[in-house]
């Protein structure tokens, strides 16, 4: 019983704490998954070794070596210029919404999961559904242990009583039997003196 209890108090669940978890867990989870995809854009966009926006810069390069040769109609640089300011204006949106989306760190993503998973314990191990009835056992376990601590305290008390009541009763006994003794002793002495005129010299008294 108090093993139970110890590990009750070590986790100290509360009501409806194991939904609340989970329902954090899932923000966290969902919030760390967006800011990952949100970088993952930005890295192929404009932050990646061979991003978007590198690779139109060094395509526009290639297509001003041999723009003399290309149609006005085309168009093709001008074309270019605008994609990579549009590009360019996606990647700074994406850069702005990863600055602007508050995320949960690992470490606070491991304590909620290592909460849910203890608590999970705990309710397996106790053949129950609900962290409500984790709280209800807690409960129970302390008041049945506290009753118990205080039957051991009762019952020391009285034995401490009942050792100070048997001394004291082994003292009255002795000092009972040494006043017997003594009026024993005084009774002997009288009848003795009383024998001795009546001739009774050899008279013995032992009580």
């Amino acid at each position: 019983m108090e093993f139970q209890l110890q590990q009750l108090d070590e986790i100290e669940p509360k009501e409806g704490e194991l939904q609340a978890l989970e329902d954090e867990l899932e923000i966290m989870t969902s919030q760390s998954e967006l800011h990952s995809h949100v970088a993952k854009a930005i890295e192929i966009l404009s932050d990646g070794p061979s991003n978007i926006l590198t690779q139109l810069r060094l395509l526009k390069e290639s297509c001003s070596e041999f723009e003399t040769l290309l149609s006005t109609d085309d168009q093709i640089i001008d074309r270019l210029d605008n994609i990579t300011i549009e590009l360019q204006d996606i990647s700074d949106a994406l850069a702005n919404l990863n600055s602007g989306t508050t995320t949960a760190s690992q470490a606070d993503i491991d304590f909620t999961e290592n909460r849910i998973s203890n608590l999970r314990t705990l309710i397996h191990k106790h053949s129950v559904n609900t962290d409500t009835e984790l709280v209800a056992i807690r409960k129970d376990l302390r008041s049945r242990l506290d009753a118990l601590n205080d039957s051991e305290i009762l019952l020391s008390e009285l034995e401490r009583e009942a050792r100070i009541a048997h001394k004291r009763a082994l003292d009255a006994a002795k000092e009972i039997s040494s006043c017997r003794k003594q009026a024993a002793e005084e009774f002997a002495s009288q009848l003795t003196a009383t024998a001795m005129p009546l001739g009774m010299k050899n008279l013995q008294c032992e009580i």
